[in-house]
């Protein structure tokens, strides 16, 4: 069988492929070549299962490719990954020699090693509950303190503070000098009400943004607002957007709403400071007012789910249940993962008297966090 393939393009095309985990979407043999070639710790569980096979013989008529990814389904990644990139024929040899090397050298890591690799990939994503399947199951080989770190962290995005608190305090104990596991352990203790130990823990981390935000909040749970506050101030100093989002936050949260609006003028991101910026108008019984603040910066920024999310918030707030339940659905359609948004569309849907909806699409969300929390990926790594 010749290499040489016959250039299949967008206009050609009608039906993309969607890769699993980095969610880019392709046309072409081209498309898909140098996305392998760029991702292929990430798209390799597609090239070995059945979907992408699929849609190579049906969608691009490309029969002898879609033959062989079959027949290298269950092959290590590096043969099945090797075999789809000389067969499409878009790639040179030595462009194909360069990945190879790099799997080849992946494969012969430890397979924990691996599996909190891929975890790692989910997290920088923001996307904690895949990233905790890969984590659990790397924890089943091998624990530690880096991996336990990582598989709390993953539990404190999913508000999972409790068990996250028990992995940071065995990852301490097998690390006692980093600095992260410490400032991650007294942030668990804190949300876990066990403030003792996050003060003891807070009082040897060295001084950083994390850190400072931390201790902040320790001081706001313990109802210390002027040290809240110093600390808050003390994180913001690194004048990132996130700790100086905190420090809005904090002040929203005690209706300071002129020091709320001052530190507002670090955050750049103007999407940002529009939904701080309703959250103060909506404090102040100012719905109306928050509404057409979201409404006239989605002008302009129409993709933005966070906003569309955050008009949603408004609307329920204001008892405008129809505009509620249209703005959580285009939310969802920028954002199809957004759980938030999903819950505020059940919300909207209960209170506009749909009881039997509202419940069935509770029930589903619910499972769905249940299996996105409990369940293992279903990808598996061969090698």
């Amino acid at each position: 069988m010749t290499n040489l393939i016959l250039c299949v393009n967008a206009d050609g095309c009608d039906k993309p492929y969607e890769f699993h985990a980095t969610g880019a979407r392709v046309f072409s043999i081209e498309e898909a070549s140098f996305h392998v070639w760029q991702n292929w710790r990430e798209t390799f569980d597609d090239i070995k299962g059945k979907h992408f096979a699929a849609w190579t013989g049906d969608a691009l008529r490309m029969f002898d490719v879609a033959k062989r990814l079959r027949e290298h389904a269950l092959a290590s990644v590096s043969s099945a990954v090797t075999s789809f990139l000389r067969d499409a024929g878009v790639l040179t040899s030595e462009e194909i020699d360069l990945v190879m090397a790099d799997i080849i050298a992946w494969e012969k890591r430890e397979n924990w090693e691996r599996l909190k690799e891929r975890g790692d990939y989910f997290m920088i994503k923001k996307s904690p509950s895949r990233a905790l399947g890969f984590y659990r199951q790397a924890l089943n080989e091998e624990r530690s303190a880096v991996l336990l770190n990582n598989t709390a962290v993953a539990l404190m995005n999913l508000g999972d503070f409790v068990h996250a608190k028990d992995l940071l305090a065995e990852a301490r104990e097998l690390d006692k000098m980093n600095g992260d596991i410490t400032v991650h352990f007294a942030e668990a203790c804190v949300h876990c009400g066990d403030f003792e130990t996050a003060s003891n823990l807070l009082g040897n981390a060295r001084s950083t943004s994390k850190a400072s935000l931390v201790r902040a909040s320790l001081f706001e749970s313990q109802e210390k607002y002027d040290q809240a506050e110093f600390y808050y101030k003390e994180a913001a100093k690194d004048n990132t957007e996130a700790t100086s989002l905190k420090l809005v936050d904090f002040y929203i949260r005690r209706a300071i709403y002129d020091k709320a609006e001052s530190a507002l003028e670090r955050v750049n991101s103007l999407a940002a400071a529009d939904e701080r910026r309703a959250d103060i108008l909506c404090a102040q019984g100012k719905q109306q007012e928050a509404a057409q603040l979201i409404e006239s910066a989605l002008r302009n920024n129409a993709g933005n789910a966070a906003l569309w999310q955050k008009l949603a918030e408004v609307d329920l707030r204001a008892n405008a249940y129809n505009q509620a339940f249209e703005s959580a659905n285009r939310a969802l359609s920028i954002e199809p993962a957004n759980l938030s948004a999903r819950l505020l569309l059940i919300k909207a849907r209960h209170a506009m008297s749909r009881s039997r909806d509202y419940l069935k699409e509770l029930q589903t969300l619910i499972a769905s966090l249940k299996s996105d929390y409990r369940e293992s990926p279903d990808e598996t790594i061969v090698v």
